[in-house]
């Protein structure tokens, strides 16, 4: 919000403002003040604080000035730009000069100083800049991470070299992402035009889960520009030192596919498997140290997936790059100690150097972009080649892995997020759980009371000692080969690490598997009873539970175990004819697909025996052979 000369009648009526919309701060900018300083303001009740410079200023009041005060009350004032730090997140409020067509240097400067407050936050810290940038930023702008594809016509060249300055320095222009009415911030009576000059910055990694909603205000009351409004959603890891997790690695599991790779993972695994037997304490049959060793010998042997950057072209390009930034700081340098002399020493004849210095900015940072975008150029035309020869072979695998490296790069809208926590989920799935019955008790307690009791009869003796017999080793490796190597749970243990492992481990997981069956769930490690849900959006509001389908992943080795004793399942009720004749899901030999085509067939004949009765009662039976030949 622009405030104009600073005093404590404007200051009063800021704060009562804030106070009416209940904002926990505001940015202020265009103040006028001759100095920094800090104003109290308000009772105990409605207490505020401005801490403002000579351009710039910060109101805060309720929860944020409390944990400002509790923390130091933390600040960095400079003529420009203002900041604060409490509570893991920096406030930055900033007003940048107009351009005049001859203060390049005054406003390189001032971004200068403004990056200097960015620099302040900490890697884990909230930062976020608002204020007057004085430069228009409009729709249609194409860079991605940066900005959005919405604005008001096009930008200014002001607009252009703010979103290149964010660019160069990691941050977001956050209001061009948002679409949302009257974005105008500030009127020019000259042109009858709104300009979008006031916003909001950000650290490209944060825009997307610590922004709810991004709008403008329209009062026009306190200043002459109509102030942003953003509503910050802070979201914190918590850590509970009693439930200490180990960090899964990510794998590139994908490897073992190759036989030699196979073959020296195996020889890792028993290894390390021999390590474990001349431990004095050494318990192989537990899970937890059988995951231990597969996940071990799987890094060693495969290798950790690299961490997925937003600019894959930039890989391998460190050394250009870093030239090219050297170039550009050398240039700024140099443009800056100009400046710093003709401020000095105004007599002095300068202006040939700084117009060249100027000139070797713009060179420099056309270099940079020009490279780069030639790098993103050969980036995605090697994609594309890939794709297409890998088409030409027929190799599907190939092509999907190098349309998993596009990602969503050219996805236009923003992402929608959703407010639910894990503990939100949690009680939603608690309680859809309590209502997994499609019938209550009672009601199936009278349908058992009118469906024949078999169980006296000889073959359903034999079926529950064939259902109690310990499962054999044949038995549990042949359920684990027929088994999706599907996404592990929560220990990363994949089922192709066991499979890969070679006989020893495969002993291992049997005797394991064996112990499971025979013992109760109380007897068993507390990693195998724990199921990693994972909400997956269906359609709809994501702020509703009710939209998400949780679906749970168990440990590997009870999957196992539950593999095993669903195939017994579905033997012993398909034996003993215990499933009704038209039930076709979750039934081998049988489809869904099969049911819906009878159910088509029937529609289609119905609808023929319809349209026949029709033709008879309009037509009659005479008409009725020459109907049937025509339409034959």
């Amino acid at each position: 919000m622009s405030l104009g000369t600073y005093n404590k009648r404007k200051a009063r009526a800021v704060a009562e403002h804030a106070r009416k919309e209940n904002w926990d701060a505001v940015l202020l900018s265009e103040i006028r003040s001759v100095n920094n300083g800090v104003e109290w303001l308000g009772g105990d009740e409605d207490l505020v604080v401005i801490i403002y410079s000579q351009r710039a200023g910060i109101l805060l009041r309720g929860d944020l000035l409390r944990k400002w005060c509790e923390e130091g009350q933390m600040k960095k004032q400079s003529e420009r730009s203002v900041s604060v730090k409490m509570d893991g997140t920096v406030l930055t409020a900033t007003y940048q000069p107009v351009y005049t067509g001859n203060n390049e240097a005054e406003i390189e400067v001032a971004k200068d100083v403004l990056l200097e407050h960015t620099k302040w936050a900490k890697k884990e810290e909230i930062l976020l800049v608002g204020g007057d940038f004085n430069a228009h930023v409009g729709g249609g702008e194409v860079r991605p991470g940066t900005c959005g594809q919405f604005g008001i016509r096009e930008s200014n060249q002001q607009g252009r070299e703010l979103l290149a300055w964010c660019e160069e320095n990691n941050l977001a222009h956050v209001n061009s992402f948002y679409s949302h009415k009257n974005r105008g911030t500030w009127f020019n009576n000259s042109l009858k035009r709104w300009y979008e000059i006031d916003g909001f910055l950000m650290k490209k990694s944060q825009r997307h889960n610590n922004v709810k909603k991004v709008n403008t205000v329209g009062d026009l009351t306190l200043s002459d520009h109509k102030p942003k409004k953003i509503i910050l959603v802070r979201k914190w890891r918590k850590y509970n030192r009693n439930e200490r997790k180990k960090q899964v690695p990510r794998i590139k599991w994908v490897k073992l596919d190759d036989e030699v790779i196979a073959s020296q993972y195996r020889r890792r695994v028993e290894d390390l498997l021999e390590e474990y037997d001349d431990a004095e304490d050494a318990d192989i049959t537990s899970w937890n140290k059988i995951t231990d060793i597969v996940i071990k010998a799987a890094e060693e042997v495969c290798g950790r997936e690299e961490k997925k950057i937003e600019n894959p072209w930039m890989i391998g390009k460190d050394e250009e790059v870093q030239r090219m930034r050297d170039r550009l700081n050398r240039a700024l340098e140099r443009r800056n100690l100009l400046a710093v002399r003709q401020r000095e020493n105004p007599n002095e004849d300068l202006d040939n150097e700084i117009t060249e210095s100027r000139e070797e900015v713009k060179n420099s940072r056309k270099e940079i972009k020009r490279e780069t975008r030639r790098w993103e150029t050969e980036w995605w035309e090697k994609i594309i080649e890939d794709c297409k020869s890998a088409g030409e072979r027929n190799d599907a695998g190939e092509v999907y892995r190098n349309l998993k490296k596009l990602g969503q790069r050219e996805r236009k809208t923003a992402a929608v997020n959703t407010n639910l926590t894990k503990e939100d989920f949690k009680v939603h799935f608690q309680k859809v759980s309590e209502k997994r019955f499609e019938n209550t008790l009672e009601e199936i307690d009278n349908i058992l009371e009118e469906v024949e009791d078999i169980r006296h009869t000889e073959k359903a003796r034999q079926w529950k000692d064939q259902l109690e017999e310990t499962p054999s080793r044949e038995e549990i490796i042949e359920q684990m080969n027929k088994m999706k190597d599907s996404a592990p749970g929560e220990d990363g243990v994949r089922l192709r690490y066991l499979l890969r492992g070679g006989p020893a481990i495969l002993d291992e997981i049997v005797t394991m598997v064996q112990f499971m069956f025979n013992n109760s769930a109380d007897k068993w490690e507390s990693s195998l009873k724990v199921g990693l849900v994972i909400p997956l959006h269906k359609k709809g509001d994501k702020n509703n539970p009710n939209n998400f389908r949780g679906v749970v992943l168990l440990a590997m080795g009870s999957r196992i175990l539950a593999r095993v004793l669903a195939n017994r399942l579905r033997i012993w009720s398909e034996e003993l004819e215990l499933l009704d004749d038209n039930q076709s899901g979750f039934r081998k030999g049988r489809s869904t697909a099969d049911a819906t085509q009878i159910m088509i067939r029937i529609q289609e004949d119905t609808e023929d025996l319809r349209i026949c009765g029709s033709i008879n009662r309009l037509c009659g039976k005479s008409w009725r052979g020459k109907v049937w030949e025509r339409s034959v």
